[in-house]
């Protein structure tokens, strides 16, 4: 019996961390489908015109996926400091030479 319980709990925990991970990948998707719509409307809209003048569209994609990814290694460093690191050691020396 104990080696059951301990077959249940550990398909329990392993349950817990896959839903775990559907709800991180489901909010990263849902995160980035905003940013993609607001995005979107970005570029569509015109600037800077008038009644009788048609407004420029944006046109500095680069600054924008420049600034994007900034702000998210930004935020992502902040993450690491307040929370702390996964703890892996990822093996560079192994994997590059």
């Amino acid at each position: 019996l104990v080696g059951a319980t301990r077959s249940s709990a550990a398909t329990m925990g392993a349950v817990a961390d896959a839903f775990k991970l559907l709800f991180a990948c489901a909010g990263i998707f849902a995160s980035f489908s905003y940013f993609a719509v607001l995005q979107e409307d970005v570029y569509k809209k015109e600037y800077g015109g008038s009644d009788k003048v048609k407004g420029e569209k944006f046109a500095f994609t680069f600054l924008a996926l420049t600034a994007e990814r900034g702000i998210n290694a930004a935020i992502a460093l902040l993450g690491m400091a307040v929370l702390g690191g996964s703890g892996i050691k990822i093996p560079h020396k192994e994997i590059f030479n």
